[in-house]
């Protein structure tokens, strides 16, 4: 059977993607690239955002146009579903013939088997004995499945934040355990050639706190740092209230664990923070990163803020900017509140922010971090970065020249392109930074301006 995937949403949607692909390629179903010719197409469905719920619906209707003209097609979704309802969802989305757990990919193949459209699957064991450990860089493998791998640690969030559905969709927190995460980056890694794994949660660093023995985000951590093979280890996305000491200090000594962290902190006024229901003060937050900073002098730090919640005032609003001038993120992903249907916020509080003023406050958001984003980024200009070659640039002007354009990130998870001979996909590249801007650097490889010097 031919499958296809859409796939919106969050890095959990991408990494719940690749398991269910990986459970379907692993019993002899083929992936193909576009739903037009597929025998079975999988939607990742994301409901955080209205926006995100529409284009699903849109995308909905797409597929229902497909299936009237082929109606062997099998329609498959999973993710998030509005409210966490999924018989409704499916009563409402007739064109879906089964949702798929994101916590049990092969219930897919199950449902494929009862109703006769694939054999009995044969789930067996991951054979890691049959792996033959790598040597060097195996480009192929690199270019099928890609350099870097999402690998969720939790699914679900025991936290009620008052404008937030992943709870009521995901449910609540439950950790996977040590071994099993294990055996599958050893699978990314001896199997499909990762370089890098990120491992996520909802709020990862609050990982194994379900698990008997409670192993702790930096056990975890500890484990993959020793993986022949792998060359970079992430996490995402944090909770200031679950970000011990203990972690800090593994990402400071693991070699193969990066210096950046994403930590969240949606609002800079107290008020603001206790009706969003995240269960720490703004000045808690500030402490929080000086430790850090403190235990990580290098760190690169990345935030999620949420302008125009419910009776945020211009006052309070301008405490979310004070607090960008003061830490000076590396990176930060602002978005406008939105009422979402199922969460505390709407039932308790009118929207009452304007759409306009939103836009207003997401855009002075945005301009105060481009100037910080490009003053910490033109001090990197002459340094020499280490490159983890992601693939070529979708910006090659001259596919016949020998020397093309390349992007990869560094350790602190900054964007780079620049130019290489060869196909460096996958390794660890020295790159000279000779440009800056507030998103991304621009260099050339150092070792070929070394060579020509």
């Amino acid at each position: 059977m031919r499958f296809a995937f859409w796939v919106i949403g969050c890095q959990m949607n991408v990494a719940d993607s690749e398991r269910i692909a990986r459970v379907l390629t692993d019993q002899g179903h083929v992936h193909v690239p576009d739903t037009a010719s597929a025998d079975l197409v999988v939607l990742m469905s994301c409901s955080v955002r209205q926006t995100a719920e529409d284009r699903l619906w849109g995308h909905l209707r797409e597929v229902a146009q497909l299936k009237r003209a082929r109606t062997s097609l099998v329609v498959a979704a999973s993710g998030c579903v509005s409210d966490g309802d999924v018989e409704g969802f499916l009563q409402r989305a007739p064109v879906v013939d089964v949702y798929v757990d994101p916590r049990r990919p092969e219930s897919l193949l199950e449902w494929l088997a009862d109703h006769g459209l694939a054999d009995t699957p044969d789930f067996g064991d991951l054979d890691l004995g049959a792996l033959v450990p790598r040597q060097g860089l195996d480009h192929t493998a690199v270019a099928l499945h890609g350099v870097s791998r999402h690998v969720p640690a939790i699914y679900g969030c025991d936290y009620r934040c008052t404008y937030c559905i992943v709870p009521y969709t995901r449910g609540p927190q439950v950790s996977r355990p040590v071994d099993e995460i294990s055996r599958e980056v050893e699978w990314l890694v001896q199997g499909e050639g990762a370089r890098e794994v990120t491992v996520l949660g909802q709020t990862v660093d609050a990982y194994g706190e379900d698990l008997p023995g409670q192993p702790r985000l930096s056990n975890l951590l500890t484990r993959l740092d020793r993986f022949e093979g792998l060359d970079r280890v992430r996490f995402l996305t944090s909770h200031p209230n679950h970000m011990t000491l203990d972690l800090i200090d593994a990402v400071r000594d693991l070699p193969h664990v990066c210096e950046h962290i994403n930590l969240p902190f949606q609002a800079g006024d107290n008020d603001v923070l206790r009706r969003m229901a995240r269960r720490y003060r703004s000045e808690d937050y500030r402490s929080l990163i000086g430790t850090i900073r403190d235990r990580v002098p290098d760190v690169s730090l990345s935030t999620d803020v949420i302008v125009g919640f419910p009776g945020e005032s211009e006052e309070q609003f301008e405490c979310t900017l004070d607090m960008l001038r003061d830490i000076e993120f590396d990176v930060v992903h602002v978005a406008m509140y939105s009422p979402r249907k199922g969460t505390p916020a709407p039932e308790v509080w009118p929207d009452d922010v304007p759409r306009a003023e939103k836009k207003r406050r997401r855009r002075a958001v945005e301009n105060v971090q481009q100037e910080i984003a490009l003053r910490r980024n033109r001090a990197l200009v002459g340094e020499t970065a280490e490159v983890l070659v992601e693939g070529p640039s979708q910006r090659r002007s001259d596919q016949r020249a020998a020397t093309q354009r390349w992007g990869g990130r560094t350790r602190a998870n900054r964007l780079v392109f620049f130019t290489h001979d060869g196909n460096p996909t996958g390794e660890l590249a020295p790159v000279q930074i000779t440009q800056a801007s507030p998103w991304y650097l621009e260099g050339v490889s150092a070792s070929t301006s070394a060579a020509s010097a």
